[in-house]
This record gives C-alpha cells, structure tokens and sequence, in this order.
C-alpha cells in the first residue's frame, strides 16, 4: 500500500539474487538485492520542497518520524481511521528526519540493548509450601484506574521531549 507521495510502509525490500533478476537496480549484498520502496517521484516531490541533498533514506525517515509524531497522529486522527496516511510537506523536515532515524535505530536495535536487571527472579517458595502455589497466578483481573490529569501531563511532556531533542 502507498501513501498520497507513493510510499509504502516499508523502507526497503530485500530480493534474493537470481538469474532472473539481474536486470533489477539496487545494491547488492550476498546472495540479496535491496530495492529502495521510495519512488523516484516522492523523491521529485522531497526535491523540489527541500532541494537536492536530501536522500531516500532521509524521506524514509521523515516520513517515520512524522507518522510517530504526537501532533500528526492528532491532527490527522480522524483520516487515520479510514485513509492511508497523507505525508504533508513541512517547512522543516530535518527534525522529523533525525527523529525519524532515532526511532529507527531504537526500532530495529532493540534485541542489541543491555536487559534491564530485575530483582527477583532468584526467588524460591519458603520451606514447606508448594513451588507450584508460590508460582501460579490467580485468576483475578487486573484492574487500572482512569489515569490523572498529572499522569496524562507527565505521558504529554515524556513524548514531547522525544521530539524535542
């Protein structure tokens, strides 16, 4: 599926070499080829609004950032629900850019990060009592109450600052 600039949800595909497909363009790397999914339209589009130095993978993440962004997904709401989404063209994109390319790497890095430590998992049932009923979970349900005007304000200013930086 495209958006309004023909661009797929997907920065790139990744097609294994074959006979059959040499006459593909893109760069090759083993055994596979990456095919860019920004056409080269969207990319005239990005030219022209924002000059030539930007790249398809810069317009990739723009358009990352930009669908992550608080403002856009509120703006936008009611469209979402219905329509593929609309990549506006902003006066300044490098922000949605480098947020774009944060949330990228944070995406796709996330099996490299250093697990957080949990306390706890060393636990063992006290003398007597069954591992099994120490370990088990009750079939109660877990209950969230509605979240305070403080709560929503802190979610707000911790989303906020993301794309601040």
């Amino acid at each position: 599926m495209k958006s309004q600039l023909g661009l797929p949800a997907v920065r790139a595909v990744v097609q294994r070499v074959t006979s059959a497909s040499v006459s593909v363009d893109g760069e090759v790397v083993g055994a596979y080829r990456r095919i860019d999914n920004v056409t080269d339209e969207a990319l005239g589009r990005f030219h022209a609004a924002y000059g030539e130095g930007i790249t398809k993978d810069e317009v990739f993440f723009y358009v990352y950032g930009l669908l992550h962004s608080a403002d856009y997904r509120e703006t936008y709401a009611a469209d979402l629900k219905k329509l593929l989404p609309r990549i506006p063209l902003v006066t300044d994109p490098w922000p949605f850019v480098e947020s774009g390319r944060r949330l990228s790497e944070l995406h796709l890095g996330y099996e490299s990060v250093e697990p957080y430590p949990l306390d706890g998992l060393n636990t063992q049932p006290p003398e007597g009592r069954d591992p099994y009923e120490f370990y088990a979970v009750s079939a109660q349900k877990m209950a969230f109450g509605k979240p305070t005007a403080d709560q929503k304000a802190a979610v707000q200013a911790d989303i906020q600052a993301c794309y601040a930086d």
